[in-house]
């Protein structure tokens, strides 16, 4: 590894003061696994997210297309400025057109490597925020392996889910394998 050795041992101490503990690598380095995903998400939402039946033409939301709204509807009291920021903090906004309708839809997506119960409640509280907005939106959570806690959560709870890039819609269990 070209003289570099990674400080601290299996019990998480560092070796010599000032270097991070072995605990600290490894948080790190499944934030840059996250990070890495979200941003590959990004760039090609089209070729993961497919919703058929259900949404089509999908893109990604610039904020600047969604600030708008968010600030009106501070400005009525429909939701707080935290709710806003809430929304804000979201891994994807995506908007699509609802099918057969046509009529614009949002997606809200939580990303995760393993997507966990916590990624689902996510994606369900901003989506629930943005419908007080005013906006049809739907929660999604998008990964490469689902827990079995958050695939039941998301089937109770309405939840689209993206699993290795195969779309399971909300009643739908994850096929074994990928959970």
């Amino acid at each position: 590894m070209g003289g570099h050795r990674i400080a601290g041992g299996p019990s998480g101490e560092p070796d010599r003061p000032g270097e991070p503990a072995w605990e600290d690598v490894l948080d790190w380095l499944r934030d840059l696994r996250e990070d890495a995903l979200e941003s590959i998400l990004r760039l090609s939402p089209r070729v993961w997210f497919s919703f058929p039946g259900v949404v089509r033409r999908v893109r990604l939301l610039s904020p600047e297309e969604l600030d708008p709204s968010l600030d009106d509807a501070v400005a009525r009291h429909a939701i707080s400025d935290d709710e806003a920021e809430h929304v804000r903090m979201a891994d994807l906004l995506l908007a699509g057109r609802s099918a057969p309708e046509g009529e614009p839809v949002f997606l809200v997506v939580e990303v995760a490597f393993q997507v966990d119960r916590a990624d689902v409640e996510h994606a369900v509280a901003r989506a629930d925020i943005l419908s007080r907005v005013g906006h049809r939106a739907l929660a999604a959570v998008a990964g490469i392996r689902v827990t079995a806690d958050g695939d039941e959560a998301a089937r109770s709870r309405g939840v689209w889910r993206v699993i290795d890039r195969k779309t399971y819609p909300p009643g739908q269990p994850v096929r074994a394998g990928a959970a």
